[in-house]
């Protein structure tokens, strides 16, 4: 009866398995086994068969007896190997990213633009979210792509992620108007089941991994859904772009390979290189001499860099240049990812295996990181009628939003600024003035109310001038605070309240 028991449940397992191998969970803990960390998983599955052989084998026999030893001595020792493999399995994958990417750091100059991204992440989400039309949908991930920032339209409750596919594109204009796109396809990001874009593309190509979707606009209006996928090749199984899937809301696949993706005119100027992959392969960067040197002498390592102005929109920033739309990748020394930048990753995001240019500040130098230009911004002495609103405040008239590198031409060459988008609060709906500082210098200069201003900066039709505490950008009354009741707020909060009053009354005290 045994043996039958065993064969039904075989038989049962198997059943179940070529129903659900294509949806997300089961898919994705299939490719990560077999494909993806399979030592990984081997030393795990091998300790714990050792264990479990150890622990039957000790059953009943007595302490003087050692049937047990050896499976449990075996055991002992894959965990070790297993723990040690856990330490060094990143480190081998991003040494061999590093070997396989192609990348230029000699005498490299930072690539120019003439236009910014009109508006930043935060406020394109919360235009969008005011594009929501009924109860069962809400925006998908954000993406800039051709010239907008668009997001899909996806279920957005359990129930209806178990059958409900994407119903179309939400598109950010340049006015903050949101268009919804409405066109079905056959899945969605955020289904669950077989509806899920996994599930879709992994009854085609089931060994592959990809991590965004974004929809392409074509000359009839209508949307083809694109996604770039990642294979891994040899022992270190390091990620590489297979290629790209193209898929209609009628649910037909093109699978497309990399020179024939680029050269598509349906995708012409798209990112085939999707941000995940790009973060890899700039980090990758700091393995260049090796494991053991990344590992032991780190001098090289290098983070992408991170900071709370740009927490809803990181980098890599996909920004267009004068060279086409590229990857621009700010990138921090290991264990400094928040404070300084000493190196600008660029590269063509529609070249899959096109070089990753290298620029770097001088040896012993560094600039400052985007949360310290931030602060400079805000307190530059024609920002100082403003209450600047941040995560934790109830009170405030602006906000900065994102802070993003751009290049412009000058005459001892290429120059490297940073750009902040200020926002009027609570709701980030728009933007009030842009704001540019030098990195280098730590100048902050005059505000520029338009994003039509920067291009025309950028493309040197004029020059900015440093500011001053007579060029005044917005009239302190329009200061939105909200009155907090005192009786509900806790001692550290009221604390907090009084040690701001009297910075501001010594402040007024000092003019």
């Amino acid at each position: 009866m045994k043996k039958y028991g065993c064969l039904a449940v075989a038989v049962i397992g198997l059943i179940l398995f070529l129903i659900f191998r294509t949806t997300p969970t089961v898919s994705d803990l299939i490719i990560d086994i077999l494909y993806v960390h399979q030592i990984s998983w081997l030393l795990v599955i091998s300790t714990l068969v050792m264990t479990f052989i150890s622990f039957y084998k000790a059953d009943g026999a007595g302490y003087d007896e050692s049937p047990w030893v050896a499976p449990a001595i075996a055991a002992v020792v894959l965990g070790i190997v297993w723990f040690v493999w856990l330490g060094i399995q990143d480190p081998i994958k991003m040494a061999a990213l590093s070997d396989h990417t192609m990348y230029e750091d000699q005498n490299v100059s930072l690539v120019t633009q003439n236009e910014i991204r009109p508006y930043p992440y935060a406020i394109a989400a919360a235009n969008i979210a005011t594009a929501k039309y009924d109860g069962t949908t809400a925006a998908g991930d954000l993406d800039y792509v051709q010239d907008r920032w668009t997001a899909s339209i996806d279920p957005n409750s359990f129930w209806v992620q178990l059958y409900r596919p994407t119903q179309g594109i939400f598109v950010m204009n340049n006015d903050y108007s949101v268009t919804p796109a409405i066109q079905p396809f056959t899945f969605s990001e955020k289904g669950i089941l077989w509806n899920h874009a996994k599930s879709l593309i992994r009854s085609h190509e089931y060994f592959v991994e990809f991590s965004d979707v974004i929809y392409v606009r074509q000359g009839d209006g209508r949307y083809l859904a694109v996604t770039t996928l990642i294979k891994r090749a040899g022992f270190a199984r390091y990620p590489y772009i297979y290629g790209v899937a193209v898929v209609s809301s009628e649910g037909l696949i093109e699978i497309l390979p990399q020179s024939v993706a680029e050269a598509d005119l349906r995708l012409q100027g798209i990112a085939l290189v999707p941000f995940d992959f790009e973060t890899a392969r700039t980090e990758a960067y700091g393995w260049r001499n090796g494991v053991l040197n990344g590992i032991f002498d780190r001098t090289t390592r290098l983070t992408v860099h991170v900071s709370q102005v740009n927490a809803e929109n990181a980098s890599p920033f996909h920004l267009k240049s004068t060279a086409g739309n590229l990857w621009y990748t700010t990138l921090s020394p290991l264990g400094s990812s928040t404070e300084s930048i000493t190196t600008i990753a660029m590269s063509d995001s529609h070249d899959i295996n096109g070089p990753v240019k290298i620029w770097r500040t001088e040896q012993t130098q560094s600039l400052p990181g985007t949360d310290f230009l931030a602060s400079l911004i805000e307190s530059a002495p024609n920002h100082l009628n403003l209450v600047w609103f941040h995560g934790g405040d109830k009170c405030g008239n602006a906000a900065l939003l994102e802070m993003v590198p751009v290049v412009r031409q000058e005459a001892g060459g290429p120059k490297l600024y940073f750009m902040g988008y200020v926002s009027a609060v609570n709701v980030s709906s728009n933007v009030r003035f842009y704001s540019v500082i030098d990195p280098e210098s730590r100048v902050v200069y005059e505000d520029l109310p338009s994003f039509e201003y920067v291009n025309r900066w950028l493309r040197g039709e004029y020059e900015l001038n440093p500011v001053n505490e007579n060029s005044v950008t917005i009239d302190p009354t329009t200061s939105q605070c909200l009155s907090p009741d005192l009786a509900q707020e806790s001692d550290q909060v009221l604390i907090e309240y009084l040690r701001k009053i009297t910075d501001e009354l010594e402040r007024r005290l000092q003019r």
